[in-house]
């Protein structure tokens, strides 16, 4: 296992925003996250490592929205519909 980076994600029992790791192993691309009332989740990320690097290399942040559709309440993931601090390019979640 090799860790590429830390991020968020979600428990896809609760919903709660939890610290993740994405890590490769086995030439594939794996995130990994731990609820403390669900426990461990790890799912695959990408199928292919050499793919999920060169699709890293098109990533781009882009302009943030100048006409958000929702306000910020919550945070991302939660607030999506366009809030403000999402770009047209890049959702601020991956």
């Amino acid at each position: 296992m090799v860790k590429i980076k830390d991020t968020q994600s979600i428990c896809p029992e609760c919903m709660r925003v939890l610290p993740a790791e994405i890590y490769k192993e086995d030439g594939k691309v794996y995130i990994r996250k731990t609820c403390p009332e669900h426990g461990e989740w790890s799912d695959l990320y990408w199928g292919d490592y050499d793919q999920h690097v060169r699709a890293k290399g098109y990533v781009s942040t882009g302009k943030k929205l100048e006409n958000p559709r929702t306000s910020t309440v919550k945070g991302c993931p939660y607030d999506c519909g366009f809030a403000p601090n999402t770009s047209p390019t890049r959702c601020s979640r991956l």
